[in-house]
């Protein structure tokens, strides 16, 4: 993640003076966990949000947990390369400020997971009480850990054991009362890069 990171950021957002006009990138969360390269990639991403803190949107999702990066990796990147838990303790404090959701254009609404059968209306995302860990149920486990399933109409408890499925009908309800277009989202890899 690391590397391409920092391609993207060169070629893409300094190069072309992104940070400087009136585009806002986005990054859609899972940023530690799986690779070599976590710290410096979560590194990186604060650094920028802080130089830009208007500009970049940091979504969490459900690795930006401490239950998470203890299973998959990140805790122990931060003791192998610091020596102690320090340095994973300040960064999963700070996952307890990343937004959940980012509206784009008031079109589109994007979210690490998808969406909670708790939730209908954006408004209740607002209200969450989102600086803490993610809990393993609830409203705000649903929008980092649920998918999409295009066989199921409804919601659906999903395999994974946090979250739910949801299926077309559930899609188009929330689009409708949120009079969004579209939900851009980064749970599952898509291999042609979107879906």
């Amino acid at each position: 993640k690391y590397f391409e990171l920092v391609v993207i950021v060169r070629t893409q957002i300094i190069s072309s003076s992104v940070l400087y006009k009136d585009i806002k990138p986005l990054s859609q969360s899972d940023y530690v966990d799986r690779g070599l390269f976590s710290v410096e990639t979560i590194s990186l991403l604060t650094c920028l949000k802080l130089r830009y803190p208007r500009r970049v949107q940091l979504v969490r999702g459900n690795h930006e947990s401490r239950a998470v990066t203890q299973t998959y990796g990140f805790y122990t990147e931060c003791v192998r390369k610091y020596g102690s838990t320090n340095v994973w303790h300040y960064f999963t404090d700070m996952f307890d400020f990343l937004t959940l959701s980012v509206v784009i254009n008031n079109r589109i609404f994007c979210v690490h997971g998808g969406l909670s059968p708790s939730i209908h209306s954006i408004d209740q995302i607002k209200i969450l009480d989102r600086f803490r860990e993610i809990p393993h149920e609830g409203p705000m486990a649903d929008l980092v850990w649920s998918d999409p399933d295009p066989d199921k109409d409804e919601f659906a408890i999903s395999p994974r054991g946090a979250g739910y499925t949801f299926g077309g009908q559930v899609v188009k309800k929330f689009l409708e009362i949120n009079q969004m277009d579209h939900i851009l989202r980064a749970h599952q890899l898509c291999m042609e890069g979107y879906q």
